[in-house]
């Protein structure tokens, strides 16, 4: 039997000693030789984590051998039926048995939604009142938690505030007036108040009725009342034990008294005052050396956390050579990292992490509130092929289970986009992703460039066009849209009838869905698998409360809810290296200790702001000011930085923004500053530069400027009038096209570019002119718009290209016109987008084709005009008559050959770009070139001689496809500038001109 304890049994075990390994070695060391005695020991922790965290620790202290447990328990869950039992006699039995059962999380969610979303004035959808109900429940446990009443809101709010205060205590109204009637109407209620209300019976009942057996109450701060309260009966029972999580007894009696909500001993010093303690009072737990336990890390920690309104004690810290010695010996085992970005700081912390295997007795953790970092450093252990699971987990909606569920649902409200489409046929849990070979048919031939109109109509058409056009395989590919369709259609036309369904009907549907569409063993295997089936039938539970919903309604409530469960691994990690979260953190022990992520509004996070009250009508109605957490953060961060060996890392730019050091980094700093330490003593430059060699690509060498030269067979024997100027401005993209047989394929939902404003803008004037070839009508301006509306409309599903660019087209229309008008004068239309080819005989013998496709023909005289019609560009007479711009004359050359499709030889005497941009001071521009003007009669004799030598050279086997020969006349499109490594080879240029 363990020997009576005194009526104040408190005890603490400081920061600077490894808590859990601490706490469970003094109660090993004090049943040493009466194991059996373990049984009846009760222990209390703040929650099944510690409990685990606890359980582990014993285990391992026993080095495996087999052993009776302590009991342990979270300590506000209070073992109801143990309590029923003990209170079976007693005068509480009949406040026990009245209490009413808990409301259930989910429902309680539900409820609230429910209540805001009858709102009149409320226009949101059900998501959006259940991201208000979170609000509400949080901010309703606040005040459940602190025991006050939502009655006295309306004294701290009086009629001459602000109108909004008022509006916002109307709002309230759900919580004091709504809210009971709905947990009277369901015989429930909130589970936060019902474990305060046993913990206070257990509390009452152990007053009256201690028990007999030990009890041990082990890392609470009692931050909530109930608990408090609880704590003080422990601490006052015979054989109760209350141990605290680093209490700091160094503190001075100024600082002590100073103390403020953000500070990391807040919370304990509350505890103390509710169990009327004094700090000095409170007992070593297994040590009764006060001087054994203030370690030079502990005293470090006491300094940089003290209170800014003691911080003028900071002053004599240079002055007293104890201080001096002491804070230098507490940095001693502590190195700092500001890295340049978080990739560094992940890069140098898996250098640590790695390092700490080579010694087999460490065990290392990484402990950081930022889930980005912590997949960071995951990714970096990949290099050594060490797997480390996050403890903190991951939020359900981004697990594969998770993603897939929410991918059928984006599926149908997308309407089969591209982008929604891919990502679904493609995640790993859906069956349709082992058909390679179709899904790659579908993306190449359907899915890229412009969007499809919504459906699958669309692709299906794209599919055919593709078989008509290209002699494509694709039965594979319409095999699979065509089951894919039967799978979908159910759900594609409620979305399009804009259906609406109870929450149950949407769920069974979702789930079939997915099961229709899934993998039959691995949907709901493993551990995201198991969780959103559980996510799924809580659901289906509560669906009866929910209102009848659209589909895209029941998307955002999926995408609201599936955010809130997180996946915690439940095995699988690593024996000896952790990554934890800040909750994870609390009383787990390690050799190693990795606190990441120190910036500003990220370790420590901002204190946010209440939605409902300010700070001072917070304090006015009672509760705990903002920064408590803040608080909570620090007494975490004391925690780790108080381990045998300690590394801080920040990185100084976070998602490429400038970042603000982390305050307690900051207090470090001045701290050193102030005893005159030098901050070179917390580095360590090895693991930077590691850092940095491993993240170099070695000594890189510029590549020059490729000069490909393929074998004479390869070389192209045909090109297009727009590929001979491709070929003069850069013949490496020529040479990747037609040589290697490179072609960029288009985005997925590819915006609407310059060349489909130029298509419209072509098939509108190719319309109009077919369509009227002799007189304009009266109406001509209206006609040609409607004609560019339905041209438009072709690749513009959701009407945006047309509202932006119309007013263009209007300017179009009335310079159009106005030439038109004019122009018919002196011509006549005769064809349109008409195909045309001509061969050159080259000095080798061999033969060369040119081919093209005019825009507009017209009969001029005795002779033929050539006009193309451009949306924008740079373009110009001395261009033409100069080469640079060849392609009229290159049209011309062919159809003074008769080359053209049911054309004969012509005299060319007109060769015309009509710039139609629709701007507004100059709408549009004609440039052209006519018989009779200088350098006309020479222009097709020159073209074709420079054809001719251009391809003559091209016929030398020596001559290269230089890369972008003149970069003054560079191409304004170039698909292949990331082959030609154009930045890489014009820097060293540039250089080379700069050291000439």
């Amino acid at each position: 039997m363990t020997q009576e304890r005194s009526s104040a049994s408190v005890f603490n075990i400081p920061p600077d000693k490894p808590f859990a390994k601490h706490f469970c070695q003094t109660i090993l060391d004090e049943y040493h030789g009466r194991e059996e005695d373990l049984a009846s020991l009760l222990i209390l922790l703040p929650t099944r984590r510690a409990c685990r965290t606890v359980r582990e620790t014993f285990l391992r202290l026993s080095a495996g051998k087999p052993m009776i447990l302590p009991r342990m328990q979270p300590l506000g869950e209070v073992d109801e039926e143990e309590l029923a039992i003990d209170l079976a006699d007693s005068v509480l039995a009949e406040q026990f048995f009245a209490l009413k059962p808990a409301l259930s999380g989910t429902k309680r969610r539900i409820l609230l939604a429910r209540a805001v979303y009858a709102i009149e004035t409320f226009e949101q959808d059900f998501a959006g009142a259940l991201r208000l109900a979170d609000a509400l429940s949080a901010f309703m446990d606040q005040v459940i938690i602190e025991e006050r009443d939502l009655a006295d809101l309306d004294k701290i709010v009086p009629d001459e505030f602000a109108n909004h205060w008022q509006i916002t205590l109307e709002f309230l109204k759900i919580l004091s007036e709504t809210w009971p009637r709905i947990l009277e109407e369901n015989g429930v209620m909130d589970a936060v108040e019902r474990r305060s209300a046993l913990m206070d019976m257990l509390s009452k009942h152990w007053q009256t009725h201690p028990p007999t057996h030990p009890i041990i109450a082990a890392g609470s701060t009692g931050s909530h009342p109930a608990t408090g309260r609880l704590l003080s009966v422990i601490a006052s029972l015979g054989y109760g034990r209350v141990v605290l999580p680093g209490l700091d007894q160094q503190l001075d009696t100024l600082g002590w008294n100073a103390i403020e909500p953000s500070h990391p001993q807040y919370g304990l010093k509350q505890l103390c005052e509710r169990m009327h303690i004094e700090r000095s009072a409170v007992q070593d737990f297994g040590s009764s050396d006060k001087e054994c336990r203030a370690s030079h890390r502990h005293k470090l920690a006491t300094e940089i956390m003290r209170p800014a309104s003691a911080s003028l004690a900071w002053q004599a810290l240079s002055s007293s050579a104890d201080s001096h010695d002491q804070l230098k010996d507490g940095l001693a085992g502590i190195r700092r990292y500001d890295c340049v970005d978080e990739q560094e700081e992940a890069l140098i912390i898996a250098l640590h992490l790695r390092e700490a295997l080579e010694h087999p007795e460490v065990r290392a953790s990484v402990i950081t509130p930022d889930r980005t970092l912590a997949s960071r450093i995951q990714a970096q252990m990949k290099r050594w092929g060490i797997e480390i699971d996050d403890s903190a987990g991951q939020p359900l909606s981004q697990t594969p289970s998770g993603v897939f569920a929410r991918l059928v649902c984006d599926l149908v409200l997308q309407q089969a986009a591209p982008v929604a489409l891919l990502s679904f046929l493609k995640h790993r849990l859906c069956h349709y992703s082992l058909k390679h070979d179709a899904i790659a048919v579908l993306e190449r031939y359907a899915l890229r460039g412009l969007r499809p109109m919504p459906g699958l109509r669309d692709i299906y058409d794209r599919l055919d066009q593709a078989k008509a056009e290209r002699n494509a395989d694709i039965e594979q590919a319409h095999a699979l849209l065509t089951q894919l369709e039967v799978d979908l259609s159910e759900w594609l036309q409620a979305d399009q009838a804009q259906t609406t369904k109870s929450m149950e009907d949407w769920l069974r549907g979702h789930i079939a869905l997915m099961e229709r569409t899934g993998f039959d063993g691995q949907l709901w295997q493993g551990e995201d698998g198991e969780a959103l089936s559980l996510f799924f039938a809580d659901l289906l539970d509560h669906a009866s409360y929910f209102p009848e919903m659209s589909l895209r309604s029941y998307q955002n409530v999926i995408e609201e809810l599936i955010a809130q469960p997180t996946v915690r691994p439940s095995y699988g990690m690593h024996p000896r290296l952790t990554i934890l979260g800040q909750l994870e953190a609390r009383l787990f022990d390690a050799d190693f200790v990795i606190l990441a992520g120190l910036n500003e509004g990220v370790w420590p996070a901002d204190s946010g702001h209440d939605p409902f009250l300010s700070r001072p009508m917070r304090h006015d109605f009672g509760l705990p000011a903002l920064e408590r957490l803040i608080g909570l953060a620090s007494h975490d961060f004391v925690q780790g930085f108080c381990a045998p060996h300690v590394v801080l890392t920040r990185a100084e730019k976070r998602d490429g923004s400038p970042t603000v050091p982390s305050r307690w980094l900051q207090r470090l700093d001045v701290v050193m500053q102030a005893a005159g330490l030098d901050q070179t003593l917390l580095a360590d430059p090895r693991y930077k530069a590691w850092a940095e060699e491993m993240a170099e690509a070695g000594d890189v060498e510029p590549e020059t400027r490729p000069a490909a030269l393929p074998l004479l067979e390869a070389r192209p024997k045909r090109l297009s009038v727009t590929r001979i100027e491709a070929l003069m401005k850069d013949p490496y993209g020529i040479y990747a096209r037609s040589v290697l047989g490179l072609k960029k394929q288009d985005d997925l939902e590819q915006d609407i570019t310059a060349r489909e404003r130029g298509n419209v803008l072509h098939q509108t004037l190719e319309s109009f002119v077919k369509t009227y070839p002799d007189n304009l009508p009266d109406d001509a301006d209206i006609i040609l718009q409607e004609m560019a509306r339905k041209e438009a409309a072709k690749i513009d599903h959701e009407g945006d290209f047309w509202a932006f660019w119309w007013p263009r087209y209007a300017r179009i229309a009335g310079w159009f016109l106005s030439k038109e008008g004019g122009w018919r004068d002196q011509a006549k239309s005769l064809a349109h987008e008409v195909i045309g080819e001509r061969a050159f005989e080259l000095d080798d013998g061999s033969i060369f084709h040119v081919n093209a496709k005019a825009d507009r023909m017209d009969k001029m005289g005795d002779g033929l005009a050539l006009i193309d019609y451009k949306s924008g560009g740079q373009y110009s007479k001395s261009g033409m008559l100069s080469g640079k711009t060849p392609q009229l004359p290159l049209e011309g050359l062919i159809a003074e050959a008769g080359g053209f499709d049911g054309s004969h030889a012509c005299n060319i005497l007109y060769l015309g770009y009509w710039v139609v941009s629709g701007g507004g001071s100059k709408p549009g521009q004609e440039i052209a070139l006519r018989a009779g003007d200088k350098g006309f009669d020479d222009l097709m004799r020159s073209t074709e001689d420079g054809l001719v030598n251009l391809m003559n050279g091209y016929r030398d086997p020596s001559t290269p496809y230089y890369a972008i020969p003149n970069p003054a006349n560079a191409p304004q499109f170039n698909d292949y500038a990331h082959l030609e490594r154009i930045k890489e080879w014009a820097a060293l240029d540039e250089s080379e001109e700069e050291a000439a």
